[in-house]
Protein backbone atom coordinates (compact mmCIF):
# COMPACT_ATOMS: atom_id res chain seq x y z
CA UNK A 1 0.00 0.00 0.00
CA UNK A 2 2.84 2.39 0.83
CA UNK A 3 4.63 1.68 -2.47
CA UNK A 4 1.41 2.29 -4.39
CA UNK A 5 0.80 5.58 -2.58
CA UNK A 6 4.33 6.77 -3.28
CA UNK A 7 4.16 5.85 -6.98
CA UNK A 8 0.75 7.50 -7.33
CA UNK A 9 2.07 10.70 -5.74
CA UNK A 10 5.03 10.75 -8.15
CA UNK A 11 2.68 10.25 -11.11
CA UNK A 12 0.46 13.12 -10.01
CA UNK A 13 3.48 15.43 -9.80
CA UNK A 14 4.37 14.73 -13.44
CA UNK A 15 2.27 17.46 -15.00
CA UNK A 16 4.52 17.86 -18.02
CA UNK A 17 2.63 15.23 -20.06
CA UNK A 18 3.67 11.89 -21.56
CA UNK A 19 7.28 10.77 -21.45
CA UNK A 20 9.60 7.90 -20.59
CA UNK A 21 9.59 8.64 -16.86
CA UNK A 22 5.81 8.83 -16.68
CA UNK A 23 5.45 5.59 -18.68
CA UNK A 24 7.88 3.94 -16.26
CA UNK A 25 5.81 5.00 -13.26
CA UNK A 26 2.61 3.78 -14.90
CA UNK A 27 4.16 0.37 -15.50
CA UNK A 28 5.46 0.28 -11.92
CA UNK A 29 1.97 1.05 -10.65
CA UNK A 30 0.61 -1.69 -12.89
CA UNK A 31 2.98 -4.19 -11.29
CA UNK A 32 2.12 -3.06 -7.75
CA UNK A 33 -1.62 -3.14 -8.40
CA UNK A 34 -1.39 -6.56 -10.04
CA UNK A 35 -0.20 -8.02 -6.74
CA UNK A 36 -2.40 -5.92 -4.47
CA UNK A 37 -5.64 -5.46 -6.41
CA UNK A 38 -5.63 -7.88 -9.33
CA UNK A 39 -5.07 -7.89 -13.05
CA UNK A 40 -7.87 -5.51 -14.03
CA UNK A 41 -6.24 -2.52 -12.32
CA UNK A 42 -2.87 -3.50 -13.75
CA UNK A 43 -4.34 -3.67 -17.26
CA UNK A 44 -5.67 -0.11 -17.05
CA UNK A 45 -2.24 1.22 -16.06
CA UNK A 46 -0.43 -0.67 -18.82
CA UNK A 47 -2.91 0.40 -21.49
CA UNK A 48 -2.43 4.02 -20.46
CA UNK A 49 1.33 3.50 -20.71
CA UNK A 50 0.92 2.30 -24.32
CA UNK A 51 -1.03 5.45 -25.20
CA UNK A 52 1.67 7.64 -23.70
CA UNK A 53 4.60 5.86 -25.37
CA UNK A 54 4.08 7.41 -28.81
CA UNK A 55 6.40 5.96 -31.46
CA UNK A 56 9.21 5.08 -29.06
CA UNK A 57 9.87 1.42 -29.88
CA UNK A 58 11.70 0.68 -26.66
CA UNK A 59 8.93 2.17 -24.52
CA UNK A 60 6.30 0.34 -26.55
CA UNK A 61 8.21 -2.91 -26.11
CA UNK A 62 8.19 -2.38 -22.34
CA UNK A 63 4.45 -1.77 -22.42
CA UNK A 64 3.70 -4.82 -24.57
CA UNK A 65 5.89 -6.97 -22.36
CA UNK A 66 4.05 -5.67 -19.27
CA UNK A 67 0.67 -6.39 -20.86
CA UNK A 68 1.80 -9.95 -21.66
CA UNK A 69 2.77 -10.28 -18.00
CA UNK A 70 -0.10 -8.61 -16.19
CA UNK A 71 -3.17 -7.95 -18.34
CA UNK A 72 -6.56 -9.62 -17.94
CA UNK A 73 -6.79 -10.38 -21.68
CA UNK A 74 -7.49 -13.71 -23.33
CA UNK A 75 -4.50 -15.95 -23.95
CA UNK A 76 -4.25 -15.19 -27.71
CA UNK A 77 -4.03 -11.44 -26.99
CA UNK A 78 -1.39 -12.00 -24.33
CA UNK A 79 0.70 -14.06 -26.76
CA UNK A 80 0.29 -11.31 -29.36
CA UNK A 81 1.65 -8.70 -26.92
CA UNK A 82 4.61 -10.92 -25.98
CA UNK A 83 5.46 -11.50 -29.65
CA UNK A 84 5.09 -7.79 -30.44
CA UNK A 85 7.55 -6.96 -27.66
CA UNK A 86 10.07 -9.40 -29.13
CA UNK A 87 9.57 -7.91 -32.62
CA UNK A 88 10.10 -4.34 -31.42
CA UNK A 89 13.20 -5.27 -29.46
CA UNK A 90 14.62 -7.20 -32.42
CA UNK A 91 14.63 -3.92 -34.36
CA UNK A 92 16.90 -2.39 -31.71
CA UNK A 93 20.67 -2.48 -32.14
CA UNK A 94 21.29 -3.23 -28.47
CA UNK A 95 17.97 -4.06 -26.78
CA UNK A 96 17.80 -4.23 -22.98
CA UNK A 97 18.62 -7.81 -22.08
CA UNK A 98 16.15 -7.99 -19.18
CA UNK A 99 13.29 -6.78 -21.36
CA UNK A 100 14.08 -9.16 -24.23
CA UNK A 101 14.43 -12.16 -21.89
CA UNK A 102 11.10 -11.29 -20.27
CA UNK A 103 9.31 -11.05 -23.62
CA UNK A 104 10.80 -14.36 -24.81
CA UNK A 105 9.78 -16.26 -21.70
CA UNK A 106 6.26 -14.87 -22.03
CA UNK A 107 6.09 -16.09 -25.62
CA UNK A 108 6.93 -19.60 -24.35
CA UNK A 109 4.41 -19.29 -21.52
CA UNK A 110 1.49 -18.14 -23.63
CA UNK A 111 2.24 -20.62 -26.42
CA UNK A 112 1.92 -23.40 -23.84
CA UNK A 113 -1.35 -21.93 -22.55
CA UNK A 114 -2.69 -22.05 -26.09
CA UNK A 115 -1.94 -25.77 -26.38
CA UNK A 116 1.16 -25.38 -28.56
CA UNK A 117 3.43 -27.33 -26.20
CA UNK A 118 6.55 -26.35 -24.30
CA UNK A 119 9.02 -24.34 -26.40
CA UNK A 120 12.32 -25.24 -24.76
CA UNK A 121 14.36 -23.47 -27.48
CA UNK A 122 12.60 -20.17 -26.71
CA UNK A 123 13.20 -20.57 -22.97
CA UNK A 124 16.83 -21.52 -23.55
CA UNK A 125 17.33 -18.41 -25.71
CA UNK A 126 15.73 -16.31 -22.99
CA UNK A 127 18.08 -17.85 -20.44
CA UNK A 128 21.10 -16.98 -22.59
CA UNK A 129 19.90 -13.37 -22.92
CA UNK A 130 19.25 -13.16 -19.17
CA UNK A 131 22.89 -14.02 -18.45
CA UNK A 132 23.75 -10.52 -19.70
CA UNK A 133 21.36 -8.88 -17.21
CA UNK A 134 21.95 -7.47 -13.79
CA UNK A 135 20.38 -9.53 -11.02
CA UNK A 136 16.61 -9.63 -11.54
CA UNK A 137 13.88 -10.23 -8.92
CA UNK A 138 13.47 -13.97 -8.58
CA UNK A 139 9.92 -14.13 -9.95
CA UNK A 140 11.04 -12.36 -13.12
CA UNK A 141 13.82 -14.84 -13.88
CA UNK A 142 13.63 -17.34 -16.69
CA UNK A 143 14.38 -20.12 -14.19
CA UNK A 144 11.04 -19.47 -12.52
CA UNK A 145 9.30 -20.02 -15.86
CA UNK A 146 11.32 -23.17 -16.48
CA UNK A 147 9.99 -24.49 -13.15
CA UNK A 148 6.37 -23.58 -13.87
CA UNK A 149 6.26 -24.69 -17.48
CA UNK A 150 8.09 -27.97 -16.88
CA UNK A 151 5.50 -28.72 -14.17
CA UNK A 152 2.67 -28.06 -16.61
CA UNK A 153 4.38 -30.18 -19.27
CA UNK A 154 4.83 -33.10 -16.85
CA UNK A 155 8.63 -33.01 -16.46
CA UNK A 156 8.43 -33.05 -12.68
CA UNK A 157 12.12 -33.72 -11.97
CA UNK A 158 13.19 -30.74 -14.06
CA UNK A 159 10.43 -28.58 -12.57
CA UNK A 160 11.54 -29.46 -9.04
CA UNK A 161 15.18 -28.73 -9.88
CA UNK A 162 14.37 -25.25 -11.17
CA UNK A 163 11.88 -24.37 -8.44
CA UNK A 164 14.25 -25.44 -5.68
CA UNK A 165 17.01 -23.39 -7.32
CA UNK A 166 14.71 -20.35 -7.40
CA UNK A 167 13.75 -20.99 -3.76
CA UNK A 168 17.40 -20.96 -2.75
CA UNK A 169 17.98 -17.74 -4.69
CA UNK A 170 15.04 -16.05 -2.97
CA UNK A 171 16.21 -17.17 0.47
CA UNK A 172 19.83 -16.16 -0.16
CA UNK A 173 18.88 -12.77 -1.58
CA UNK A 174 16.15 -11.95 0.93
CA UNK A 175 13.52 -11.75 -1.82
CA UNK A 176 10.62 -12.65 0.50
CA UNK A 177 7.93 -11.49 -1.93
CA UNK A 178 8.91 -14.31 -4.29
CA UNK A 179 8.50 -17.02 -1.66
CA UNK A 180 4.68 -17.44 -1.66
CA UNK A 181 4.64 -18.16 -5.40
CA UNK A 182 7.67 -20.46 -5.28
CA UNK A 183 6.37 -22.44 -2.31
CA UNK A 184 2.97 -22.58 -4.00
CA UNK A 185 4.34 -24.08 -7.20
CA UNK A 186 6.41 -26.57 -5.21
CA UNK A 187 3.31 -27.51 -3.22
CA UNK A 188 1.24 -28.09 -6.35
CA UNK A 189 4.07 -30.12 -7.86
CA UNK A 190 4.10 -32.43 -4.84
CA UNK A 191 0.29 -32.69 -4.94
CA UNK A 192 0.66 -34.03 -8.46
CA UNK A 193 3.42 -36.46 -7.43
CA UNK A 194 1.32 -37.67 -4.48
CA UNK A 195 3.48 -36.38 -1.61
CA UNK A 196 0.67 -34.59 0.17
CA UNK A 197 2.44 -34.08 3.49
CA UNK A 198 5.33 -32.32 1.77
CA UNK A 199 2.79 -30.32 -0.23
CA UNK A 200 1.12 -29.18 3.00
CA UNK A 201 4.49 -28.21 4.41
CA UNK A 202 5.29 -26.06 1.37
CA UNK A 203 1.80 -24.52 1.45
CA UNK A 204 2.23 -23.62 5.12
CA UNK A 205 5.51 -21.88 4.38
CA UNK A 206 3.94 -20.06 1.47
CA UNK A 207 1.10 -18.87 3.69
CA UNK A 208 3.58 -17.61 6.29
CA UNK A 209 5.36 -15.43 3.76
CA UNK A 210 2.09 -14.31 2.17
CA UNK A 211 1.06 -12.92 5.57
CA UNK A 212 4.49 -11.43 6.13
CA UNK A 213 4.74 -9.67 2.77
CA UNK A 214 1.02 -9.09 2.00
CA UNK A 215 1.73 -10.73 -1.38
CA UNK A 216 -0.50 -13.73 -1.96
CA UNK A 217 -0.28 -16.54 -4.48
CA UNK A 218 -3.19 -18.59 -5.86
CA UNK A 219 -0.92 -21.61 -6.11
CA UNK A 220 -0.45 -21.66 -2.31
CA UNK A 221 -4.19 -21.74 -1.64
CA UNK A 222 -4.90 -24.22 -4.42
CA UNK A 223 -2.26 -26.63 -3.11
CA UNK A 224 -3.38 -26.20 0.51
CA UNK A 225 -6.98 -27.05 -0.37
CA UNK A 226 -6.07 -29.96 -2.66
CA UNK A 227 -3.65 -31.58 -0.20
CA UNK A 228 -6.06 -31.16 2.73
CA UNK A 229 -8.76 -32.91 0.73
CA UNK A 230 -6.41 -35.71 -0.29
CA UNK A 231 -5.47 -36.51 3.33
CA UNK A 232 -9.11 -36.38 4.41
CA UNK A 233 -9.26 -32.90 5.99
CA UNK A 234 -12.35 -31.91 4.01
CA UNK A 235 -13.66 -29.27 6.44
CA UNK A 236 -10.31 -27.50 6.42
CA UNK A 237 -10.21 -27.62 2.62
CA UNK A 238 -13.68 -26.08 2.39
CA UNK A 239 -12.85 -23.34 4.88
CA UNK A 240 -9.64 -22.29 3.13
CA UNK A 241 -11.23 -22.43 -0.33
CA UNK A 242 -14.30 -20.41 0.69
CA UNK A 243 -12.15 -17.61 2.11
CA UNK A 244 -9.90 -17.56 -0.97
CA UNK A 245 -12.82 -17.49 -3.40
CA UNK A 246 -14.43 -14.59 -1.52
CA UNK A 247 -11.17 -12.60 -1.64
CA UNK A 248 -10.51 -13.32 -5.31
CA UNK A 249 -14.06 -12.53 -6.35
CA UNK A 250 -13.84 -9.21 -4.49
CA UNK A 251 -10.79 -8.38 -6.62
CA UNK A 252 -12.52 -9.61 -9.80
CA UNK A 253 -9.58 -11.96 -10.45
CA UNK A 254 -11.20 -14.81 -12.35
CA UNK A 255 -8.00 -16.75 -13.00
CA UNK A 256 -7.36 -17.05 -9.26
CA UNK A 257 -11.01 -18.00 -8.68
CA UNK A 258 -10.59 -20.83 -11.20
CA UNK A 259 -7.57 -22.15 -9.25
CA UNK A 260 -9.60 -22.09 -6.02
CA UNK A 261 -12.61 -23.77 -7.60
CA UNK A 262 -10.49 -26.49 -9.17
CA UNK A 263 -9.17 -27.58 -5.74
CA UNK A 264 -12.53 -27.13 -3.99
CA UNK A 265 -14.13 -29.27 -6.70
CA UNK A 266 -11.61 -32.01 -5.98
CA UNK A 267 -12.40 -31.72 -2.26
CA UNK A 268 -16.11 -32.20 -2.88
CA UNK A 269 -15.42 -35.09 -5.27
CA UNK A 270 -13.28 -36.70 -2.58
CA UNK A 271 -16.10 -36.26 -0.06
CA UNK A 272 -18.60 -37.80 -2.49
CA UNK A 273 -20.58 -34.59 -2.98
CA UNK A 274 -20.91 -34.92 -6.75
CA UNK A 275 -23.34 -32.05 -7.32
CA UNK A 276 -21.08 -29.53 -5.56
CA UNK A 277 -18.00 -31.02 -7.23
CA UNK A 278 -19.51 -30.71 -10.70
CA UNK A 279 -20.68 -27.15 -10.04
CA UNK A 280 -17.26 -25.97 -8.89
CA UNK A 281 -15.28 -27.81 -11.57
CA UNK A 282 -17.53 -26.79 -14.44
CA UNK A 283 -17.41 -23.18 -13.30
CA UNK A 284 -13.61 -23.41 -13.33
CA UNK A 285 -13.73 -24.91 -16.85
CA UNK A 286 -15.93 -22.02 -17.96
CA UNK A 287 -13.55 -19.39 -16.54
CA UNK A 288 -10.57 -21.02 -18.24
CA UNK A 289 -12.52 -21.13 -21.51
CA UNK A 290 -13.38 -17.42 -21.31
CA UNK A 291 -9.67 -16.70 -20.81
CA UNK A 292 -8.93 -18.47 -24.08
CA UNK A 293 -6.64 -21.05 -22.45
CA UNK A 294 -6.59 -24.25 -24.49
CA UNK A 295 -4.05 -26.35 -22.58
CA UNK A 296 -5.84 -28.55 -20.00
CA UNK A 297 -2.65 -29.77 -18.31
CA UNK A 298 -2.19 -26.43 -16.51
CA UNK A 299 -5.06 -26.70 -14.02
CA UNK A 300 -5.89 -30.35 -14.81
CA UNK A 301 -9.62 -29.98 -14.22
CA UNK A 302 -11.12 -32.19 -16.93
CA UNK A 303 -10.69 -35.68 -15.48
CA UNK A 304 -12.18 -34.77 -12.10
CA UNK A 305 -15.04 -32.93 -13.79
CA UNK A 306 -15.79 -35.96 -15.98
CA UNK A 307 -15.80 -38.25 -12.94
CA UNK A 308 -18.33 -36.01 -11.17
CA UNK A 309 -20.49 -35.65 -14.29
CA UNK A 310 -20.48 -39.40 -14.97
CA UNK A 311 -21.56 -40.02 -11.39
CA UNK A 312 -24.49 -37.63 -11.91
CA UNK A 313 -25.49 -39.13 -15.27
CA UNK A 314 -24.60 -35.92 -17.15
CA UNK A 315 -22.93 -37.91 -19.89
CA UNK A 316 -23.21 -35.39 -22.73
CA UNK A 317 -21.20 -32.82 -20.75
CA UNK A 318 -18.68 -35.50 -19.76
CA UNK A 319 -18.35 -36.49 -23.43
CA UNK A 320 -17.60 -32.88 -24.41
CA UNK A 321 -14.79 -32.57 -21.87
CA UNK A 322 -13.36 -35.93 -22.93
CA UNK A 323 -13.26 -34.83 -26.55
CA UNK A 324 -11.38 -31.69 -25.51
CA UNK A 325 -8.71 -33.86 -23.89
CA UNK A 326 -8.52 -36.13 -26.93
CA UNK A 327 -7.90 -33.13 -29.20
CA UNK A 328 -4.82 -31.98 -27.26
CA UNK A 329 -2.49 -33.56 -29.81
CA UNK A 330 -0.50 -30.41 -30.58
CA UNK A 331 0.92 -30.08 -27.07
CA UNK A 332 1.90 -33.79 -26.89
CA UNK A 333 0.70 -33.84 -23.27
CA UNK A 334 1.06 -37.33 -21.79
CA UNK A 335 -1.24 -36.27 -18.97
CA UNK A 336 -4.02 -35.17 -21.35
CA UNK A 337 -3.79 -38.38 -23.39
CA UNK A 338 -3.72 -40.56 -20.27
CA UNK A 339 -6.67 -38.79 -18.68
CA UNK A 340 -8.59 -38.88 -21.96
CA UNK A 341 -8.37 -42.68 -21.90
CA UNK A 342 -9.53 -42.75 -18.27
CA UNK A 343 -12.45 -40.47 -19.08
CA UNK A 344 -13.34 -42.61 -22.07
CA UNK A 345 -13.27 -45.64 -19.75
CA UNK A 346 -15.55 -43.95 -17.22
CA UNK A 347 -18.03 -43.06 -19.97
CA UNK A 348 -18.02 -46.62 -21.29
CA UNK A 349 -18.55 -47.91 -17.75
CA UNK A 350 -21.56 -45.60 -17.33
CA UNK A 351 -22.97 -46.82 -20.66
CA UNK A 352 -22.59 -50.46 -19.60
CA UNK A 353 -19.95 -51.24 -22.27
CA UNK A 354 -17.59 -53.00 -19.88
CA UNK A 355 -15.26 -54.37 -22.56
CA UNK A 356 -14.68 -50.86 -23.94
CA UNK A 357 -14.23 -49.57 -20.40
CA UNK A 358 -11.54 -52.18 -19.69
CA UNK A 359 -9.74 -51.41 -22.95
CA UNK A 360 -9.74 -47.66 -22.36
CA UNK A 361 -8.66 -47.94 -18.73
CA UNK A 362 -5.80 -50.27 -19.66
CA UNK A 363 -4.69 -47.73 -22.28
CA UNK A 364 -4.74 -45.13 -19.51
CA UNK A 365 -2.54 -47.31 -17.32
CA UNK A 366 0.00 -47.53 -20.15
CA UNK A 367 0.14 -43.74 -20.09
CA UNK A 368 0.55 -43.72 -16.31
CA UNK A 369 3.70 -45.80 -16.71
CA UNK A 370 5.31 -42.74 -18.34
CA UNK A 371 4.25 -40.36 -15.56
CA UNK A 372 5.16 -39.95 -11.89
CA UNK A 373 1.61 -39.56 -10.57
CA UNK A 374 0.90 -42.59 -8.34
CA UNK A 375 -2.30 -41.11 -6.91
CA UNK A 376 -3.84 -40.65 -10.35
CA UNK A 377 -2.67 -44.11 -11.38
CA UNK A 378 -4.38 -45.61 -8.32
CA UNK A 379 -7.59 -43.80 -9.24
CA UNK A 380 -7.47 -45.35 -12.71
CA UNK A 381 -6.87 -48.79 -11.18
CA UNK A 382 -9.90 -48.26 -8.95
CA UNK A 383 -12.09 -47.64 -12.00
CA UNK A 384 -10.58 -50.65 -13.77
CA UNK A 385 -11.33 -52.83 -10.75
CA UNK A 386 -14.93 -51.57 -10.71
CA UNK A 387 -15.35 -52.39 -14.39
CA UNK A 388 -13.84 -55.87 -14.00
CA UNK A 389 -16.02 -56.59 -10.97
CA UNK A 390 -19.17 -55.61 -12.85
CA UNK A 391 -18.05 -57.79 -15.78
CA UNK A 392 -17.80 -60.78 -13.42
CA UNK A 393 -13.99 -60.96 -13.63
CA UNK A 394 -13.64 -61.35 -9.86
CA UNK A 395 -10.00 -62.43 -9.71
CA UNK A 396 -8.80 -59.67 -12.03
CA UNK A 397 -10.97 -57.16 -10.22
CA UNK A 398 -9.49 -58.14 -6.86
CA UNK A 399 -5.98 -57.63 -8.20
CA UNK A 400 -6.72 -54.16 -9.56
CA UNK A 401 -8.63 -53.06 -6.46
CA UNK A 402 -5.98 -54.40 -4.09
CA UNK A 403 -3.28 -52.52 -5.99
CA UNK A 404 -5.39 -49.36 -5.79
CA UNK A 405 -6.02 -49.82 -2.06
CA UNK A 406 -2.35 -50.35 -1.26
CA UNK A 407 -1.42 -47.25 -3.27
CA UNK A 408 -4.06 -45.11 -1.57
CA UNK A 409 -2.98 -46.28 1.86
CA UNK A 410 0.71 -45.72 1.14
CA UNK A 411 -0.09 -42.19 -0.10
CA UNK A 412 -2.16 -41.39 2.99
CA UNK A 413 -5.44 -40.77 1.14
CA UNK A 414 -8.02 -42.36 3.47
CA UNK A 415 -11.23 -41.48 1.64
CA UNK A 416 -10.04 -43.02 -1.61
CA UNK A 417 -8.73 -46.02 0.30
CA UNK A 418 -12.21 -46.49 1.77
CA UNK A 419 -13.70 -46.49 -1.74
CA UNK A 420 -11.34 -49.30 -2.72
CA UNK A 421 -12.27 -51.25 0.44
CA UNK A 422 -15.97 -50.91 -0.37
CA UNK A 423 -15.38 -52.27 -3.88
CA UNK A 424 -13.32 -55.16 -2.50
CA UNK A 425 -16.04 -55.95 0.03
CA UNK A 426 -18.53 -56.27 -2.84
CA UNK A 427 -16.39 -59.06 -4.23
CA UNK A 428 -16.65 -61.02 -0.98
CA UNK A 429 -14.01 -63.48 0.17
CA UNK A 430 -10.77 -62.62 1.89
CA UNK A 431 -9.20 -59.24 1.16
CA UNK A 432 -5.51 -58.51 1.11
CA UNK A 433 -4.05 -57.43 4.44
CA UNK A 434 -3.67 -53.69 4.80
CA UNK A 435 -2.48 -53.48 8.40
CA UNK A 436 0.72 -51.58 7.62
CA UNK A 437 0.67 -47.96 8.71
CA UNK A 438 0.47 -45.37 5.95
CA UNK A 439 3.18 -42.66 5.85
CA UNK A 440 0.83 -40.17 7.52
CA UNK A 441 -0.20 -42.68 10.21
CA UNK A 442 3.46 -43.46 10.86
CA UNK A 443 4.21 -39.77 11.40
CA UNK A 444 1.21 -39.39 13.71
CA UNK A 445 2.21 -42.50 15.69
CA UNK A 446 5.79 -41.28 16.12
CA UNK A 447 4.71 -37.82 17.24
CA UNK A 448 2.08 -39.10 19.67
CA UNK A 449 4.51 -41.72 20.97
CA UNK A 450 6.98 -38.92 21.63
CA UNK A 451 4.44 -37.21 23.87
CA UNK A 452 2.91 -34.64 21.49
CA UNK A 453 -0.70 -33.62 22.01
CA UNK A 454 -3.22 -33.90 19.17
CA UNK A 455 -3.07 -30.15 18.71
CA UNK A 456 0.72 -30.24 18.44
CA UNK A 457 0.59 -33.13 15.96
CA UNK A 458 -1.97 -31.26 13.85
CA UNK A 459 0.28 -28.20 13.75
CA UNK A 460 3.32 -30.28 12.83
CA UNK A 461 1.53 -32.03 9.96
CA UNK A 462 -0.49 -29.00 8.79
CA UNK A 463 -3.89 -30.66 9.29
CA UNK A 464 -6.71 -30.12 11.77
CA UNK A 465 -7.19 -31.93 15.08
CA UNK A 466 -10.13 -34.01 13.83
CA UNK A 467 -7.92 -35.48 11.11
CA UNK A 468 -5.31 -36.45 13.73
CA UNK A 469 -8.03 -38.12 15.83
CA UNK A 470 -9.19 -40.14 12.82
CA UNK A 471 -5.62 -41.27 12.11
CA UNK A 472 -5.17 -42.27 15.77
CA UNK A 473 -8.26 -44.47 15.66
CA UNK A 474 -6.86 -46.39 12.69
CA UNK A 475 -3.40 -46.60 14.31
CA UNK A 476 -4.82 -48.09 17.52
CA UNK A 477 -6.74 -50.69 15.49
CA UNK A 478 -3.76 -51.66 13.32
CA UNK A 479 -1.25 -51.85 16.19
CA UNK A 480 -3.65 -53.45 18.69
CA UNK A 481 -3.27 -50.74 21.32
CA UNK A 482 -5.89 -48.85 23.29
CA UNK A 483 -4.17 -45.71 24.56
CA UNK A 484 -1.42 -43.18 23.99
CA UNK A 485 0.52 -44.79 26.83
CA UNK A 486 0.51 -48.18 25.12
CA UNK A 487 1.45 -46.55 21.83
CA UNK A 488 4.48 -44.88 23.44
CA UNK A 489 5.76 -48.27 24.63
CA UNK A 490 6.03 -49.86 21.21
CA UNK A 491 8.07 -49.21 18.10
CA UNK A 492 5.47 -48.49 15.40
CA UNK A 493 6.05 -50.55 12.25
CA UNK A 494 7.15 -48.22 9.50
CA UNK A 495 5.47 -48.22 6.13
CA UNK A 496 7.87 -49.42 3.41
CA UNK A 497 6.87 -46.35 1.42
CA UNK A 498 8.02 -43.75 3.96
Amino acid sequence: ARARAMATAVLEQMADGPGARRVGVLLLLGMIEYWTEGSQSATVRCEQAVLESGDDHRLLARCHAALADLACYQAPQLLSHARRAVELLSEEHDPPADLLANAMKNVAYHELRLGKGLSLPMLERALEVEERCELLPVLERVGMYFGMLCRFAGDFDEARRWLLAMLQCALDEGDDTALPAIYGHLALLECWTGDFILALSYAARGNEFALLTAVGSPSVTAAHVYACAAVGAIDEARRVAAAAIADDEAQHDESDVACDLRSLGFAELTAGNLVAAADHLMRAVSIVGRAGVLEPSILRIHADAVEALVGLGRLAEAEGLTVELEHCDQSHSTWAQTMAWRCRGMLAFAAGDLRAAETSLNHSLLGHAAMSMPFEEARTRLWLGMALRRAGRRRDARGALTDALRAFESLGTPMFAERARVELARLGGRSASTDALTPTETQVAELVGAGRTNTEVAAALFVNVRTVESHLGRIYRKLGVRSRTELARIEPPHSPHV
